[in-house]
C-alpha cells in the first residue's frame, strides 16, 4: 500500500507541475506578484507557535512558509483554529494553504500536493513516563487502554490500521485538537495518546511505546486555488537546489529535543541504581573548557554542561558527576582505559585518532577557535617543528591530524610550548582561544604573535570502548541539552561580558558631564576673583596704613585691629585660592589619567578586531578606568549637593546585617584580587533600625575604598561593627571600626583629612587616583546622621577609622512589610515591557538585559510614539512602561501625564518607571509629580532595576480601585 501511495503522489505531483507550467506565461515568475494567501494556523509546539496576529510566530512551519514567500512574494493571512475545524475549512476552500498534511488516497481528490515533501514524521503511542502497566515489549498490556487521537488526522488512520494488523484491543478516544488531548492525559481520562515524534518534547513527561505508522507530510493547496500550486512548486525547487538539506536543518533546529526520549532504558536505569556517580576525568589546566580556578574549585564549560546533563535526565539526587582532574592528557586517557574513570574530557573530535586509543566519542559538546602561536614572519618553515605538550589534547591530536608531516617537539608544560617558540626551538604551537588569552597575557610572551585558523575545532567526551551503558547515558543527556545552553556556557567563560563604556556614560549623563565642566569653569573663575580681591585688598591695606599716620593713637589702634581682621580675611581668601588651585590641579590630573587610558586603549582595541583575547584585555582595562572616572565625578557631585544643603536623609526600616553583607560582597573580591586579607565581624542586639541605607553604605564604601587603596598586597583590613550602650531610649548606638595595616598617614596630615580636596603629598600616593573628597563626604554624612567619626594613623603602621552613629530601633509592627533581601532570582516570562528610549545604544543595552530574564520588550523612540502604542494595543497588552525623560517630540514627563489622563482603566493605570540619567532628589520629585511610580537611574544597577520591576509588577497585579 505504501509503495502505491508513493507512486500515486509522485505521478499526481509531476502532472500538476506540468499542467501549471503549460498554463503559465513563458516569463515564469512574472505572474507571481505579491498576493495575500490564507494559511490555516493551528497551535503545535515547535511546529506552529503564536496563536494571535499580534503574537510572535515561530516554528518549523513558520520558517518553511517564510522561505516559500521569499521566492513567491506571498503575504500570509493567518486563519486560527483547531486542526479539525481548519481541515474542514481547507477542504471547503475557505483556506488556501494548510501545513503538515499527510498524503492519503482519500485526500488526493480533495486537495493538491506539491512535488516536494515538507517533512517526514513517525506516529507513536505515548504513555505517561514511568507507567509500568503499558510495555512496548508486551503489546497485550495495551488491551482495554484508552488511547487519544485526533479527528480527521492521518494518525487516526495509522492507529486503526495498526490495531487491525496486530490485534491490539485499545479504546479509541477522538479529540478535535491537541490541547484537549493533552489535558485528558494529564487528568487521567485517557491512558495514552497518538502523536508524531516531532511534537512531543523530551521533557514532556511522556515516553514512546510503539510506532504505529510513518509518512511524509506536505504544505497542501486547496482545490479552490490551483494558481498557487505552480509558484509553490517552483519555489520549493529553488529552495531544494540552493539548499538540498533545508528540511533536515529545520528538523534539527526545531525538533532536536523531541527526537530524544529523556526516559532511561531498563539497562540505563539498572546502571544508575548500582552507581552513585559517573567519574569524569578532565584536564586541570584547560580553561575555558575545564580546569581549577584560583580557589582550587572545578570551573569551566564542562561543569556547566554536567549540571545541565543531570537536570535534563532528572538525575539530581540519584546520580552525580564526580570530576577528577589530571595534569597530563596521556594520564587522562590511561585512566580511562584502566577503568579508573568512566568518561574523559576534552577529546578532540577525530574518530580515527580516538579509535586507535580505544576511545568512543560522544556527540560534540563545544567548539573553539584554534590559534597558531608563532614568532616573526609566517613561512613554510613555521610548521616544520611544532611544540606539543602532554597537557593538551588539542595539540597532540590536532597536530597529528592536520600536520602529519611536521616534527612534534615534546615539552612538559604549556608554558614550555611558548618558551620553545620564543627561543626558536619550535616554529609554532597551537592553543585554543581560551588558553591563548590566559597565557599570552603573562610577562615574557609579548614577542609572540597569534593567528586564528579556519574552522573551529570540536570537542566531545570520550568513553572506554565497551562501556556501552555509560556511553548511552551520556549520549542521551547530551542530545537533550539545548545547543544554546552549550553556547552560553562557552560564552560565559570565553567572551567578555557587556562593558559600559565611557561613550555610553557621557551619552547617558550629559547633564552630569556639563555639570563637571561648569565646575572647572567656575573654579577657574573663582581663582581669578580671589586674585582680584586679594590685589584690591592689598591696595586698600596700604591706603589705610598711610591714613593711620594722620590719625590719633586711639584711631590708630582701631585701624590696626581692622587691619588684622582684613589680613585674616586675605589669608583665608588665599587659602581658598590655594585649595581651588590644588583642586583644579588634582582634578585635571586625575581625570586626564583614566581618560588617557580609555582613549588609548580604545584606539588599540580598534586596531586588533580579529584578536578577541587582546580586545578583551583592553576592554577590561577600559572598564576599570571608567569606574575610576565615574567615582571621581560622583564624589564631586555629591560634595556639590552637600555644600548646597540639598542632601537629606531618607530613613526607612533596614536590616543592618544584610546591608553590611553587601559591603563584603563588594570588597571581598577586590581585596582577594589584591592579596589583602579582609575580616569582618558583626555583634548587634538590634538588627532592624531606621536608617538611610544608601548614605550609610556610601560612608563605609568610602572608608573601605581608602583602606583597600593604601594597603599593600599581603596586608589585612578588619571591619568590626558592634552595638554600644545607648543613653537614649529607643535608640541603638552602632560603632564601626575599619582598621588596616597599610601605609598610614603623617601626624601633620591627620588634622586635614576631612578637608575638601585634601591628599597627602607623598610620592607613593601620587599613583592612586582620587579627588580627596571621600573623607570629607564621610564627615558630612555622619554629621547629618548625628554621629561622629575619628581617624588614627601612623606612617607604616596603618590607619584606624571609628564611626559612631545612633539609629532609631524599629518596632515589631514596622517589620511587617520588610521583605527578606536575600538572593533573588527574577523570572519575568510572559511579561511585556514598553521601553520609551530615543537612544539606540541605550535601548539595545536595556532590551538585552530585560530579555535575558524573560521580558518581551517593545520600543518607542519618543514619548509621542509611546503614547500612541499604549492607545493602539489591547487593554492589558503591556505590563509596565520604562520611560526615559529627555526625548524628542514629547519628553517622559509629558508622555506620563498624557497616559495618566486617558479615560481607559487598564491603560491609564499602567505602572510607569522613570529610567533616566536625571537622578537628583529634585528629578525624583518631578517624576513622582508627573505620575511615575518608581525612579531608576543611569548607569543601570541591574539587580536594583530587576527588584524595582518586580515590585512594580506587584502593583500591576493589585485590583484596580474602580474594580475593573
Amino acid at each position: 500500500m505504501k509503495d502505491t501511495v508513493r507512486r500515486a503522489i509522485s505521478w499526481i505531483s509531476w502532472a500538476s507541475l506540468l499542467l501549471s507550467a503549460l498554463s503559465s506565461p513563458a516569463a515564469g515568475y512574472d505572474e507571481d506578484l505579491t498576493r495575500t494567501v490564507r494559511v490555516g494556523w493551528y497551535s503545535s509546539d515547535h511546529f506552529q507557535e503564536g496563536s494571535e496576529d499580534w503574537e510572535k510566530k515561530s516554528g518549523y512551519s513558520y520558517e518553511y512558509l517564510q522561505s516559500v514567500s521569499n521566492y513567491t512574494g506571498w503575504e500570509y493571512e493567518y486563519v486560527y483554529g483547531g486542526w479539525s475545524d481548519l481541515y474542514e475549512a481547507f477542504v471547503d476552500g475557505g483556506i488556501d494553504l494548510l501545513a503538515g498534511v499527510s498524503y492519503t488516497e482519500e485526500r488526493a481528490p480533495l486537495m493538491d500536493y506539491p512535488s516536494y515533501e515538507m517533512g517526514v514524521e513517525a506516529y507513536y503511542i505515548y504513555k505517561r513516563a514511568g507507567d509500568e502497566t503499558i510495555l512496548g515489549s508486551d503489546l497485550s498490556t495495551l488491551d482495554g487502554k484508552k488511547v487519544g487521537t485526533l479527528t480527521n488526522n492521518l494518525m487516526t488512520t495509522f492507529f486503526e490500521e495498526w490495531m487491525a494488523e496486530t490485534g491490539a484491543d485499545c479504546q479509541e478516544v477522538l479529540f478535535d485538537d491537541f490541547g484537549a488531548r493533552d489535558e485528558a492525559l494529564a487528568s487521567g481520562a485517557i491512558d495514552a495518546f497518538i502523536a508524531v515524534n516531532n511534537n512531543v518534547p523530551s521533557n514532556s513527561g511522556s515516553s514512546p511505546v510503539v510506532m504505529v505508522g510513518r509518512s511524509s507530510y506536505y504544505l497542501a493547496v486547496t482545490k479552490g486555488r490551483p494558481d498557487l500550486l505552480g509558484p509553490l512548486n517552483r519555489a520549493l525547487a529553488s529552495i531544494n537546489e540552493s539548499d538540498p538539506y533545508f528540511t533536515e536543518r529545520l528538523q534539527i533546529k526545531y525538533f532536536q529535543n523531541t527526537a530524544v526520549n529523556a526516559t532511561l532504558s531498563p539497562e540505563e536505569s539498572a546502571w544508575v541504581r548500582e552507581h552513585d556517580s559517573i567519574r569524569v576525568g578532565y584536564l586541570a589546566d584547560h580553561l575555558p573548557f575545564c580546569g581549577l580556578d584560583e580557589d582550587g574549585e572545578e570551573s569551566g564549560v564542562l561543569m556547566d554542561i554536567l549540571r545541565e546533563w543531570e537536570e535534563q535526565l532528572g538525575l539530581q539526587g540519584q546520580l552525580t558527576m564526580d570530576p577528577v582532574p589530571y595534569d597530563l592528557y596521556t594520564d587522562l586517557i590511561a585512566a580511562l582505559r584502566a577503568g579508573e574513570i568512566d568518561a574523559a574530557f576534552p577529546i578532540y573530535d577525530d574518530i580515527w585518532t580516538s579509535e586507535q586509543a580505544g576511545v568512543v566519542q560522544t556527540n560534540d559538546l563545544v567548539s573553539s577557535t584554534v590559534y597558531m602561536i608563532y614568532r616573526g614572519d609566517l613561512s613554510e618553515r613555521t610548521t616544520q617543528v611544532i611544540a606539543v605538550s602532554d597537557r593538551s589534547a588539542l595539540q597532540r591530536d590536532y597536530v597529528a591530524s592536520n600536520y602529519p608531516d611536521s616534527q612534534a617537539l615534546p615539552v612538559d608544560t604549556l608554558e614550555g610550548c611558548l618558551d620553545a617558540v620564543r627561543q626558536g626551538k619550535a616554529g609554532c604551537t597551537f592553543f585554543n582561544s581560551g588558553l591563548a588569552e590566559r597565557y599570552l597575557s603573562r610577562d615574557g610572551y609579548e614577542s609572540l604573535d597569534r593567528l586564528a585558523l579556519g574552522e573551529p575545532v570540536e570537542y566531545c567526551m570520550g568513553v572506554k570502548k565497551g562501556d556501552n551503558v555509560v556511553y548511552s547515558l551520556l549520549e542521551r543527556g547530551i542530545s537533550l541539552i539545548d545547543q544554546s545552553a552549550m553556547t552560553n556556557a562557552m560564552y560565559a567563560y570565553s567572551v567578555p561580558s557587556f562593558r559600559y563604556t565611557l561613550t555610553d556614560f557621557i551619552r547617558d549623563h550629559v547633564p552630569l558631564v556639563l555639570t563637571v565642566t561648569l565646575i572647572f569653569i567656575a573654579s577657574i573663575a573663582a581663582v581669578a576673583i580671589v586674585l582680584a580681591v586679594s590685589l584690591r585688598r592689598t591696595k586698600e591695606q596700604k591706603r589705610m596704613e598711610e591714613e593711620m599716620l594722620r590719625v590719633t593713637t586711639e584711631q590708630k589702634e582701631e585701624l590696626e585691629a581692622a587691619r588684622d581682621d582684613l589680613q585674616d580675611a586675605v589669608e583665608l581668601a588665599e587659602q581658598a585660592s590655594r585649595a581651588k588651585s590644588a583642586f583644579l590641579f588634582n582634578m585635571s590630573h586625575d581625570i586626564r589619567t583614566p581618560m588617557n587610558a580609555i582613549v588609548g586603549l580604545t584606539d588599540l582595541a580598534g586596531r586588533h578586531p580579529d584578536d578577541p583575547a587582546l580586545v578583551r584585555d583592553h576592554l577590561d582595562k577600559i572598564r576599570a578606568s571608567s569606574d575610576v572616572l565615574l567615582s571621581i565625578l560622583n564624589n564631586v557631585l555629591e560634595m556639590s549637593q552637600i555644600e548646597k544643603g540639598a542632601v537629606e536623609l531618607e530613613e526607612t526600616v533596614c536590616a543592618i546585617g544584610p546591608l553590611y553583607d553587601g559591603l563584603s560582597t563588594v570588597f571581598e573580591p577586590e581585596m582577594e584580587e589584591k592579596g589583602i586579607r579582609f575580616v569582618r565581624t558583626l555583634d548587634l542586639r538590634h538588627d532592624h533600625v531606621y536608617c538611610d541605607p544608601a548614605k550609610l553604605r556610601q560612608i563605609f564604601l568610602n572608608i573601605l575604598s581608602n583602606a583597600w587603596k593604601f594597603t599593600d598586597p599581603g596586608g589585612q583590613v578588619r571591619m568590626r561593627t558592634e552595638e554600644l550602650p545607648s543613653d537614649r531610649d529607643g535608640t541603638a548606638l552602632f560603632q564601626t571600626v575599619v582598621r588596616d595595616d597599610g601605609r598610614g598617614m603623617s601626624e601633620e596630615f591627620l588634622p586635614k583629612i576631612f578637608d575638601e580636596f585634601a591628599r597627602e603629598k607623598a610620592s607613593e600616593r601620587n599613583v592612586i587616583e582620587g579627588t580627596g573628597l571621600g573623607m570629607s563626604i564621610v564627615r558630612h554624612l555622619v554629621d547629618l546622621m548625628g554621629g561622629s567619626v575619628q581617624v588614627e594613623s601612623r606612617p607604616g603602621e596603618g590607619t584606624s577609622v571609628t564611626v559612631r552613629i545612633p539609629h532609631r530601633i524599629a518596632a515589631e509592627e514596622d517589620l511587617a512589610d520588610l521583605s527578606d533581601p536575600g538572593d533573588a532570582a527574577y523570572h519575568f516570562d510572559g511579561k511585556r515591557i514598553l521601553l520609551a528610549e530615543d537612544n539606540d545604544i541605550n535601548a539595545e543595552i536595556v532590551s538585552e538585559i530585560l530579555e535575558s530574564v524573560g521580558f518581551s520588550v517593545e520600543r518607542a523612540e519618543d514619548g509621542k510614539i509611546c503614547l500612541d502604542m499604549v492607545e493602539e494595543r489591547p487593554t492589558g497588552y503591556y505590563d509596565l512602561i520604562l520611560m526615559d525623560i529627555q526625548m524628542p517630540n514629547m519628553d517622559g514627563y509629558e508622555a506620563t501625564r498624557a497616559i495618566r489622563g486617558l479615560d481607559q482603566p487598564g491603560r491609564s493605570d499602567l505602572p510607569i518607571l522613570a529610567l533616566t540619567a536625571n537622578t537628583s532628589e529634585e528629578d525624583k520629585r518631578h517624576a513622582a509629580e508627573a505620575g511615575m511610580d518608581r525612579h531608576l537611574g543611569k548607569p543601570i544597577d541591574v539587580d536594583g532595576m530587576l527588584k524595582t520591576l518586580s515590585e512594580a509588577l506587584a502593583l500591576r497585579m493589585r485590583p484596580h480601585p474602580s474594580g475593573i
